[in-house]
């Protein structure tokens, strides 16, 4: 029996390594290398353990919403907003430090995840204060301070996710990372089948309280998994300083993104209304995150492969623009009919336009390109890293010309606000691209 199953496993991976060679040549116009094929076995784990999960909370996300209703799912939508943003602060990208320094070969493991763990601790600090100080001194009409509150819980299990995924990714422990996306999935689809059909608590905080549980299981297992590599004993001054000087760029980055991903819902709250908020919000799902998560599971093991690339940069920039060339229409199209068809399994408590469909599946093309381009600069060196977080200033600069001519205007709306995030993700894109060539 056990020959049997052996025999089998082999034949399978034989088949499929046999299956990548095939699709190379027909793109590539040569058979894949060892180290592309042993990516695309990466990505095969990590793809089809995330998409696994990402639909269980896909369809925890639609029950919640389809039972809220616009107007409640809203008043979810801007404590989420305002959690993702604080989590970019958490973490002011100490996940890619984490996968930039531990990729390397040679460095010491534990000093780095020393440092990067002392360093993330004083984010949480620091910025839970200045969190809970702006909601002291300013006015939030739409939320409580329970919900700020939970707002900051979800940011902290958000950053410590981060922090733990990229530690696995960069240990090549895709199967746990699978595993324990399964797992917080589950939770939080639990979690919400108990408050909202045993307990009958039909109220967005018990969405929030659910997400919260899962997190929480995810990041503490995840501790617990990684244990052996996470100590606060072995930190120094000096690899503090290294993971500093690397880290530093990011925090544009961390800034800029999390203006751009999620002040658009408070804009829309704030300008349009609370329940346009909720509508706007499924779009949002539809193509912003639905996009980011699909681009995410590919990027899960890029990051890492790229740094042990043993070719040159250019060579993979000119994959990369194959690709892009022979896919972009293609992924497109499927791409808009997947932002409509995610729109209509909500309900027709949120309309379907069709403006706003295409555009999401625009950003989804867009966005999975920019993100290759700009992953594959921010792996050359530090100064490569620099230049794309730089980019993100000046897509930044495109952004809120967009939203401030729309509201000079009068014409600001959800279409408005698609349009510039569209803009956003190209122009980093195509300086990106540019700066490769010259980096290279």
């Amino acid at each position: 029996m056990r020959l049997m199953i052996k025999n089998y496993q082999n034949n399978i991976r034989i088949f499929g390594v046999r299956m990548v060679h095939l699709v190379h040549r027909v793109i590539f116009g040569g058979d894949a290398g060892k180290q592309t094929v042993r990516f695309v076995k990466n990505v095969s784990i990590s793809f089809f353990g995330g998409i696994i999960a990402f639909v269980i909370l896909f369809v925890t996300n639609i029950i919640v919403a389809r039972m809220l209703g616009p107007e409640e799912y809203g008043r979810y939508t801007i404590v989420f907003s305002i959690a993702q943003i604080i989590a970019l602060l958490f973490t002011l990208e100490l996940d890619v430090s984490i996968l930039y320094f531990l990729s390397e070969k040679n460095v010491h493991t534990q000093k780095i995840i020393s440092s990067i763990m002392i360093m993330f601790v004083i984010n949480v600090c620091v910025f839970s204060f200045l969190a809970l100080s702006s909601f002291r001194f300013l006015e939030y009409d739409q939320i409580s301070f329970v919900a700020f509150v939970s707002a900051l819980l979800i940011a902290f299990v958000f950053s410590l996710k981060r922090l733990i995924d990229a530690l696995l990714r960069s240990q090549d422990r895709f199967g746990v990372q699978t595993v324990l996306r399964l797992a917080e999935s589950i939770c939080v689809l639990g979690g919400v089948l108990v408050f909202f059909y045993v307990i009958q608590y039909v109220q967005y905080h018990a969405y929030i309280m659910s997400i919260i549980f899962g997190g929480s299981v995810f990041a503490l297992v995840g501790l617990y998994g990684m244990r052996n590599y996470i100590s606060f004993r072995h930190s120094s001054v000096a690899s503090i300083n290294q993971v500093f000087q690397y880290n530093v760029y990011g925090l544009i980055n961390a800034v800029v993104n999390g203006i751009v991903k999620n002040a658009d819902t408070l804009l829309v709250a704030g300008f349009l209304g609370v329940q346009m908020a909720g509508i706007y919000a499924i779009y949002f799902t539809a193509s912003v995150v639905f996009g980011a998560r699909m681009t995410q599971l590919f990027m899960n093991v890029f990051f890492p492969a790229l740094r042990m690339h043993d070719g040159t940069i250019m060579h993979v920039r000119a994959k990369i623009t194959r690709l892009l060339l022979m896919t972009s229409v293609p992924l497109m199209i499927c791409a808009s009919i997947g932002v409509g068809a995610v729109v209509w399994v909500y309900g027709d408590a949120y309309p379907f336009v069709w403006q706003w469909v295409v555009l999401g599946g625009v950003y989804i093309t867009v966005h999975f390109f920019a993100s290759l381009y700009g992953w594959a600069l921010s792996s050359v060196s530090q100064e490569g890293y620099k230049k794309y977080n730089i980019s993100f200033v000046w897509s930044v600069i495109i952004y809120g010309t967009v939203i401030g001519v729309a509201f000079i205007i009068g014409h600001f709306a959800v279409s408005t606000l698609l349009i510039a995030i569209i803009l956003y993700r190209l122009i980093g894109g195509v300086i990106a691209y540019r700066a490769l060539s010259r980096i290279a």
